[in-house]
């Protein structure tokens, strides 16, 4: 992840030390979204499923009203996103990257 090591380096050493940025705009990958009676305990078990596969990636799972989701990934750009929807479409064929923020924490 060269790109992303540079993209960090870059923030870090324009912004001043201490006010450094907590959050980025970045992308996830959403591989459940539902609002049905249950969405909440499907949401929860396609987590620990994917959790359980992909142990290497982070997965999380929100909810926005009226919407339980989960989505996956720390996704710098689009094209990063998009390598990781490829990467688990076998599994999750219905999946789609969402811009979202990403906690610079996070970032692996």
């Amino acid at each position: 992840m060269c790109k992303r090591k540079h993209f960090l380096y870059v923030i870090y050493k324009t912004i001043d030390a201490k006010v450094k940025p907590s959050k980025v705009s970045g992308y996830r990958v959403v591989i459940y979204f539902n609002n049905g009676q249950y969405a909440g305990d499907k949401a929860q078990s396609v987590l620990a499923g994917f959790r359980s596969k992909y142990p290497g990636i982070n997965a999380y799972l929100v909810y926005e009203s009226p919407y339980f989701k989960v989505s996956v990934g720390d996704c710098l750009s689009m094209e990063e996103a998009i390598i990781l929807m490829n990467s688990i479409n076998g599994d999750y064929p219905k999946a789609f990257p969402k811009r979202e923020d990403i906690t610079l924490g996070q970032l692996k």
